[in-house]
């Protein structure tokens, strides 16, 4: 049974995970950017109390990684829309969320990396 659900499932083509690895990182970066400037913002915004800021992350690093790599799942999905590929994948057999967790790759590694160095 499991080896009949393994074959009706097509892989993804090897030069669309490339440039999909790639749009990743780049999705990544942006969705980086776009979190800390957040969290920089009500840090600010908060004055020399920081505690609104400390309160949404609890102190910890981990939830602004967990929030980015959230941002990007949405953003690659978003980006699979805007770009109509949606349809091409599907027609070869390949499942939208598979598509989006290879895309998501890139952001488990490098937040996985920046929690760790911190």
């Amino acid at each position: 049974m499991s080896n009949r659900l393994a074959s009706d499932v097509t892989r993804i083509p090897f030069h669309y995970s490339r440039v999909l690895l790639l749009r990743g990182l780049a999705v990544w970066l942006l969705a980086r950017v776009g979190v800390e400037a957040l969290y920089r913002f009500i840090a600010a915004s908060a004055g020399r109390d920081s505690e609104m800021a400390a309160a949404l992350t609890h102190g910890s690093p981990v939830i602004l990684a967990a929030w980015t790599v959230v941002l990007s799942a949405i953003l690659i999905r978003f980006d699979l829309y805007r770009r109509h590929e949606v349809t091409l994948l599907n027609n070869l057999g390949v499942l939208t969320s598979h598509v989006v967790l290879l895309g998501t790759v890139p952001a488990v590694v490098m937040e996985t990396a920046v929690t760790i160095l911190r």
